[in-house]
């Protein structure tokens, strides 16, 4: 089971309270966690297999909330059609043939939430989503992507920049020399192409379960 690292000072923050970890310690395993011991900023914390909601601090913050009686109810977030199109290339349904996809706006992200985002999404991917052999998530920056996007295959030779690097690479490449490319290739191995996800100009998003693009890179002026 996934064990999320909590930091204290981020974890009162978003509940609004001065909580000890003596007190968390106590209280958090009565929601249906597994106290893992004290860290020097926080405390881990192994969350079980249905309380996907408690991997972020975030949705721990907001269950503790709840479970404390601090604040109760359901939260309500206002959804609407986005106006944006993506199109669906027939060539993925003998590859990876299920894709989703909203845009998120008004986000004030900072170093911490970003963290948080980046500890839950590897999270889900390493249980929910069988080691990104069933899911995959990415997180985009909107403002540089120009729409319709569109998630297709591209075959090895395909060159793009992926997420943290200088110099584009091709497909091959990427699988091969680069360390997620390697832990990640069996996902995509016997495939002839693979899959990405392009925006109207061609710019690359994702080569999912892989890795994104460096052009849509998520910061802190991101919103």
């Amino acid at each position: 089971m996934p064990v999320i690292e909590v930091n204290l000072g981020d974890f009162r923050k978003l509940l609004g309270r001065d909580v000890t970890t003596d007190e968390l310690m106590d209280r958090l395993p009565m929601m249906g966690t597994s106290w893992e011991g004290k860290t020097e900023e926080g405390f881990h914390l192994e969350v079980f297999p249905n309380r996907p909601d408690l991997l972020s601090i975030e949705g721990l913050a907001r269950a503790y909330a709840s479970f404390m009686g601090y604040r109760t109810g359901f939260r309500e977030y206002t959804v609407r059609e986005s106006g944006v199109t993506a199109i669906i290339d027939k060539k993925v349904e003998e590859v990876r043939p299920y894709f989703v996809t909203a845009v998120v706006r008004n986000i004030d992200f900072d170093d911490a939430l970003i963290r948080s985002i980046i500890q839950m999404q590897e999270k889900l991917h390493v249980t929910h989503g069988r080691r990104r052999r069933k899911v995959a998530i990415g997180l985009h920056n909107l403002e540089p992507i120009e729409f319709p996007i569109t998630y297709t295959t591209k075959p090895p030779e395909f060159r793009f920049r992926p997420l943290g690097e200088r110099f584009e690479k091709d497909l091959t490449q990427i699988l091969t020399e680069m360390h997620t490319g390697r832990e990640y290739a069996w996902t995509v191995e016997g495939f002839e192409e693979y899959p990405m996800i392009v925006d109207a100009k061609g710019m690359v998003l994702s080569m999912p379960p892989i890795i994104n693009g460096e052009y849509t890179r998520i910061d802190e002026a991101t919103t």
